[in-house]
């Protein structure tokens, strides 16, 4: 039997719209196969069951809702035949988040709660909606049309921002905007070097700030400070390597920048309160049983 492993796939074009009859057609249903995706992946689930993992998280899936997938985490989807809905990815130069103010509205929150927004429920009176948009959406993206890709990334914004809507966030605070791409940045360095670089004053002097500095508007913005992010990211990485591949502690520790395998061991129970062994043994038999 071949070792498990997490694959580093990036096969999806800028931009894809598919329904999940589609997905279950194609046998896009990655039950024990694990693969990380590089675009954003939102699923929205009009109606249907399955089963639906996210990095270690286990979720059932239910009717009206959306499932968020940002770049780097582990995506295992098992729909079964009944389910309707559709899965859109997308990159970021696709939808130009740089020269947007509503986006990083949506990017931010996905701190604020430790952890992305993985799972959002619709509201039934808005499911009408939002299937209004995904449908024209889907129709624009089957033909090719003059500017269809014009077209495209306008429906994908004006979703992104019904979204938003629905999540009650402030799309029109200019400080919170502001804030949001101070964020990104800070994020989007963490998420690139977490596994080498695990200092507060390392990530302060990346952004030309002081570390107190940089303390104050995450922990402002976050209600966490630079170091727990630091120890999520790591802790986060550590548990999907644990469940979805065969290597052992040893090369997990030192694929995440410990040289001391002990050190390792420790910071691992410290921040996930059990040890290493035992979080995967008990993660491996809920994953199977699922």
């Amino acid at each position: 039997m071949p070792a498990k492993s997490i694959s580093n796939i990036a096969n999806f074009e800028p931009f894809e719209i598919h329904s999940v009859q589609w997905i279950l057609q194609n046998k896009i249903r990655q039950t024990k196969h694990v693969k990380r995706f590089s675009n954003y992946h939102l699923l929205w689930i009009r109606k249907g069951t399955g089963v639906h993992y996210i990095d270690t998280a286990r979720y059932d899936i239910k009717n009206n809702t959306l499932f968020c997938i940002f770049p780097g985490q582990i995506h295992v989807l098992n729909l079964f035949k009944d389910t309707e809905g559709y899965l859109i990815s997308f990159d970021t130069d696709f939808l130009e988040m740089a020269h947007n103010e509503f986006f990083p509205i949506f990017h931010h929150n996905q701190f604020v709660a430790q952890q992305p927004f993985s799972k959002i429920s619709i509201c039934h009176t808005k499911e009408e909606e939002i299937a209004q948009i995904l449908d024209s959406m889907s129709l624009e993206f089957q033909n090719f049309y003059l500017l269809r890709k014009e077209v495209l990334r306008n429906y994908l914004k004006i979703f992104l921002i019904k979204i938003a809507r629905h999540i009650d966030r402030p799309a029109n605070d200019s400080g919170i905007i502001k804030t949001n791409r101070y964020l990104k940045k800070f994020f989007d360095l963490l998420h690139q070097n977490f596994k080498k670089v695990k200092s507060v004053s390392e990530y302060a002097g990346m952004m030309a700030v002081s570390a107190t500095y940089l303390n104050e508007v995450i922990k402002s913005a976050t209600g966490f400070p630079v170091s727990y992010h630091i120890q999520q990211h790591v802790i986060i990485e550590a548990k999907r390597q644990a469940l979805f591949t065969d290597l052992s502690m040893k090369e997990i520790a030192y694929g995440l920048g410990f040289d001391d395998i002990t050190h390792f061991s420790k910071y691992f129970k410290g921040f996930a309160g059990q040890n290493f062994t035992e979080y995967r043994k008990k993660a491996t038999e809920e994953f199977h049983a699922s």
